[in-house]
């Protein structure tokens, strides 16, 4: 068996911009030669360059493939501000399903104690 996890945590910030990206990849290959590829990424970005209201933004991506020999099955979803996960599901290489999924019925084998508390409990600090 083979297994492999990176955990990217990028901050970009300006005087008024600040952009937070969170990269995870996780690979799998167990002892039947299937692997399993997870790799999500969650950006956050904050302007407040103009004077009207501040732009708050956050979007979230995974994309998990399962393999074996010539057999691939992939299934990417894209979300946006916490809202509906959009899920495309391919055989092969061809689309095979596409449909909407609520947002809080996805859960990924991440650690989410380090992704979603990074701040408060500092894993991560940011050197201003």
């Amino acid at each position: 068996m083979k297994k492999s996890t990176t955990i990217t945590y990028n901050i970009e910030t300006t005087d008024n911009y600040s952009k937070y990206e969170l990269e995870y990849k996780d690979y799998v290959k167990d002892v039947n030669g299937i692997e399993n590829i997870l790799h999500y990424k969650n950006i956050t970005k904050n302007d407040t360059t103009t004077d009207e209201k501040n732009i708050n933004e956050l979007n979230e991506t995974f994309n998990k493939i399962c393999k074996l020999d010539n057999k691939i099955d992939e299934t990417i979803g894209i979300s946006s501000n916490n809202k509906e996960w959009k899920i495309h599901e391919y055989k092969n290489n061809k689309l095979d399903k596409e449909y909407k999924q609520g947002y809080e019925t996805i859960n990924f084998d991440i650690n989410y104690d380090i992704l979603q508390k990074n701040k408060t409990k500092n894993y991560i600090k940011d050197n201003k």
